[in-house]
C-alpha cells in the first residue's frame, strides 16, 4: 500500500471545502512576465498554501472533540503556459499530459463548454491562442473563508 504525504497534497484537491463551511471565496490571477521574480512569488506563498493534512482537534467545554478548521484555506494552480513561464524544462514539461497542455478551450466540447459558455463567448484573458499565450492568466490562487 502506498502512503500519501499529506503534507505534499494541495487541501482543496483532497477535501470539498465548500461542503466544510468555506461559503466565500476569492480568485486570484497573474500573469508572469519574469520568471525569476515568478518563481520568487511563488516560494512566497508557497507556505501559506493549506495541505490536506489533517486539522487539528480540540476539546469541546462538553468534552466532545471538535474538528479546529483554519479560518482562510489557500490554494495554488498552474497553466501550462504558467509553468513554461516559471522556466521549467521543455523535458518536464512534455511530460505533462495532453490534456494539460491543450488546456481547456481546446477541450471544451469534452468539458460542456458549448453554446453560452463556449470558449468564443470567455472573455479574452482566457485566449490561450498562440498570439496570446503570453498574456493570460499563468498562476491561480484560490482563497476561502469560513463562516466563522
Amino acid at each position: 500500500m502506498i502512503r500519501l504525504d499529506l503534507a505534499d497534497i494541495q487541501g482543496n484537491i483532497h477535501r470539498p471545502y465548500g461542503r466544510f463551511g468555506f461559503p466565500h471565496t476569492r480568485h486570484f490571477f497573474f500573469n508572469i512576465a519574469d520568471a525569476s521574480a515568478g518563481r520568487r512569488f511563488v516560494q512566497g506563498v508557497r507556505p501559506r498554501i493549506t495541505t490536506a493534512e489533517p486539522w487539528n482537534k480540540a476539546e469541546a467545554a462538553d468534552g466532545s472533540t471538535i474538528v479546529v478548521k483554519p479560518i482562510i484555506t489557500l490554494n495554488i494552480g498552474f497553466t501550462f503556459y504558467g509553468l513554461h513561464a516559471l522556466g521549467l524544462p521543455a523535458r518536464t514539461l512534455r511530460l505533462l499530459p495532453d490534456e494539460f497542455i491543450d488546456g481547456m478551450g481546446a477541450r471544451s466540447e469534452i468539458l460542456g463548454d458549448v453554446g453560452g459558455s463556449s470558449p468564443d463567448r470567455w472573455e479574452p484573458i482566457w485566449d490561450y491562442s498562440s498570439a496570446q499565450s503570453t498574456d493570460g492568466p499563468h498562476v491561480g490562487l484560490v482563497q476561502r473563508r469560513s463562516q466563522s
